[in-house]
């Protein structure tokens, strides 16, 4: 089956309330894992790894809306992104927030997510 952006969808709540996000244009998730090298003498000289701590990071594009003001960098925020097949669920810290300003476009705005604690999907 083919998953289409279209069908995306994202949720961002602080403190139990839901942060609107006006026109969301797209989203990523990315999760990345440590490695601790266990190399050992006699490895024909290559190194050696095993997987150690997870984290993830992620971003949302959108068009501006004037609520969308009130989500400020540094806080923690309710996470849920889906593709319409997949959800991801987390908390996160808002690492930045930008706008794009365009004479002829629409104004947008930037959140780039660090993920604290599991990422869950489902």
């Amino acid at each position: 089956m083919i998953i289409k952006g279209k069908d995306g969808t994202v949720s961002l709540t602080q403190g139990g309330v839901t942060i609107n996000v006006a026109c969301v244009s797209s989203f990523s998730v990315s999760v990345e894992a440590d490695t601790l090298e266990t190399t050992c003498m006699g490895n024909d000289g290559f190194k050696t790894f095993v997987g150690s701590l997870q984290s993830w990071s992620g971003s949302v594009d959108a068009n501006l809306d004037s609520a969308d003001a009130e989500i400020v960098s540094g806080s923690e925020i309710g996470v849920v992104l889906s593709d319409g097949t997949n959800t991801w669920t987390g908390s996160a810290i808002v690492t930045s927030k930008s706008f794009e300003v365009g004479v002829a476009d629409l104004v947008t705005i930037s959140l780039d997510l660090q993920g604290t604690g599991q990422l869950v999907q489902s």
